[in-house]
């Protein structure tokens, strides 16, 4: 299904994402509160205004406020990851942050959400939730006090974090490419099972009978009349097969200039095993460039540079970027882009390799944000490393490139794209030979 959807199904797939976020936000939410009322947090317990803004999220959706419940959901959301990464989930030696995890699906969803809004609001609301991940990611910020919790929580946290995040992730990725009708329909069924498990978990109060009464209208609620505003001038005859082309060139630009760049930055410091690592990204690139020039190879050029960049970045980052005290690993976010990609790429495939790669990625993920798991023999000197600042920032611009690709108006990305393309191809020419 291509994701340049009418309003009307681009206005299901928002309201489906916004209700699903809000339940989360409330099981999430009520989790903590229990978690922190054990512990006697009391003040802490009162900041986990997270349930109401779920529930109040949840309620306009149901009445058909729909941008309304976008617009409080995000914002509040965002809020609530910023306090919490630089308040409580404050990182140490041995266990890493992993609460602005969270901002890397919220930045998903503020874009799908926000789309048919104005300029500022429809990007810069992403972009802040990227910039946030970058920075929390490349920096020991944090605020101390006694309300930070402590390395024997933070440490089963922390995989309980990164897993949640990357579930969403991959949850908000099917709710932009699936099948609409089947997502309606399953999360009617969750939203009636979170409202029993409410009731059973809260009682007989008056807040959770509230919340209860909330879940079953938002059950009932019919479809909402009223599309939210979309890019619904996009231009139509723009194929999935051309999006599959823009997204392998963007994958060829970022080999090449991967390439190039570290490949100038290792040999600087005598470094020539990564040197001779990053000159075969860079004939990947070109031949990757060279295939999708060729009509009948874009998917599968596709398919193999999603494979090729996750066996690479899996080796960076195990291999040579063991993390230290002084300077985190940071090439692993690379993979929530390789996430998005093979998503797209792959969701006409069998079901097995449909799902198969996206997960893949989302697990490396995982395990590499929340462990120190490498491999000493190719170890780089932490001096020798390229800036975690510059290796997150990159990624997570491939990142919302690859969104923007999949859901945004790319006309503007596809004619940037169309003369990079020209030029590797004069390159490709040059160094590999004329295509056939």
């Amino acid at each position: 299904m291509s994701p340049y959807a009418p309003a009307a199904e681009h206005t299901r797939r928002v309201r489906v994402m916004v209700v699903a976020s809000s339940l989360l936000l409330i099981v999430i939410g009520i989790a903590w509160t229990l978690f922190f009322a054990a512990r006697s947090d009391w003040i802490v317990v009162a900041s986990e205004v997270v349930v109401v803004v779920g529930a109040m999220a949840a309620l306009l959706a149901a009445r058909t406020r729909l941008r309304v419940a976008a617009i409080v959901l995000i914002i509040s959301m965002f809020i609530r990851l910023v306090g919490f990464a630089s308040f409580l989930d404050l990182p140490s030696e041995q266990i890493p942050r992993s609460a602005h995890h969270f901002l890397i699906p919220l930045a998903l969803a503020s874009y799908l959400m926000l789309r048919g809004e104005n300029i500022w609001l429809r990007h810069g609301m992403p972009l802040a939730c990227l910039a946030g991940v970058v920075f929390f990611a490349s920096s020991n910020f944090g605020v101390t006090t006694r309300f930070a919790v402590p390395d024997a929580v933070r440490g089963p946290g922390t995989w309980i974090n990164n897993i949640s995040a990357m579930g969403i992730l991959y949850l908000l990725l099917h709710i932009l490419m699936g099948d609409i009708d089947r997502m309606e329909q399953a999360l009617r069924r969750w939203a009636g099972a979170i409202g029993g498990w409410m009731h059973r978990v809260g009682g007989s109060s008056p807040a959770t009978a509230r919340g209860v009464a909330q879940v079953q209208e938002l059950v009932s609620a019919p479809a909402d009349p009223t599309p939210t505003p979309t890019l619904s001038s996009l231009p139509t005859a723009a194929t999935d097969q051309e999006r599959v082309r823009l997204m392998g060139a963007l994958g060829s630009c970022l080999l090449v200039g991967l390439g190039v760049g570290f490949g100038l930055f290792y040999a600087l410091r005598g470094q020539w095993t990564l040197v001779l690592l990053n000159l075969l990204l860079l004939l990947l690139g070109l031949t990757a460039a060279r295939m999708l020039l060729q009509l009948e190879r874009v998917r599968l050029a596709a398919i193999g540079l999603v494979l090729a960049l996750f066996l690479i970045f899996l080796v960076i980052a195990t291999m040579f970027e063991i993390p230290a005290d002084q300077v985190s690993r940071s090439a692993h976010y690379y993979f929530p882009a390789l996430a998005v990609a093979a998503c797209f790429v792959l969701r006409s495939e069998d079901s097995w390799l449909q799902h198969a790669l996206p997960l893949a990625c989302l697990a490396a993920f995982v395990c590499l944000a929340s462990s120190k798991a490498s491999f000493t023999l190719g170890v780089v000197a932490v001096d020798h490393r390229p800036s975690p600042w510059n290796v997150s920032a990159i990624a997570l611009a491939a990142f919302y490139l690859l969104v923007h690709i999949c859901a945004g108006d790319i006309r503007q990305l596809h004619g940037w794209l169309q003369r990079a393309a020209r030029r590797l191809r004069r390159g490709t020419q040059a160094t590999i030979g004329s295509p056939s």
